[in-house]
């Protein structure tokens, strides 16, 4: 079964799609433990991390993006690995431009904006967060254009967009397109 027919399966409560799928990326889950040089000691603790970043892709995931589940998911447990590093970790981690490549993802745009999107996003949004939403959503702009103009990392940005999907997902108000 492809990760289409188990994600359409796991939505319809399907518990042994869910351990399949479970089971299906448990080497990815390991693979990136040795690429990020995870200490023995804490591999049970970023396995368990894994799992639950695949549940969450699970439930968030959508292919309307035209992204694979497998891309999807990686690129979130990358983020997730990054982000529960230590300083001391950090200090060792060497990202080599080929993998930072690997970790750019560009989604299409598919939100419609209506008046009331920029009053909501106004209201729910940090400062930085809603010039970057404005920038991307309304006037179309890429995301090395928007590091440029806000003075901020690529990968900064790339965090406040995701941060900024967070949030407006969040909002009844913000999905409802009248």
């Amino acid at each position: 079964m492809n990760d289409y027919e188990l994600l359409y399966l796991i939505g319809e409560r399907n518990d042994d799609a869910l351990a399949l799928m479970v089971q299906k990326y448990q080497p990815l889950i390991i693979s990136k433990l040795f690429h990020f040089n995870i200490r023995p000691s804490e591999r049970d603790d970023y396995m368990q991390e894994g799992n639950m970043m695949l549940l969450h892709a699970i439930k968030v995931f959508d292919p309307t993006f035209q992204k694979t589940f497998t891309r999807f998911f990686e690129l979130i447990l990358t983020r997730k690995f990054i982000n529960l590093m230590t300083p001391s970790h950090k200090q060792m981690i060497y990202l080599s431009e080929e993998l930072m490549e690997h970790l750019k993802v560009e989604e299409e745009t598919r939100w419609r904006l209506f008046p009331h999107h920029l009053t909501i996003a106004k209201a729910s949004l940090k400062p930085l967060e809603f010039d970057v939403f404005v920038e991307h959503y309304q006037h179309g702009y890429s995301i090395e254009q928007i590091a440029y103009n806000q003075k901020q990392s690529v990968k900064k940005i790339y965090n406040t967009l995701y941060q900024i999907k967070i949030k407006l997902r969040q909002s009844a108000d913000f999905l409802d397109n009248h």
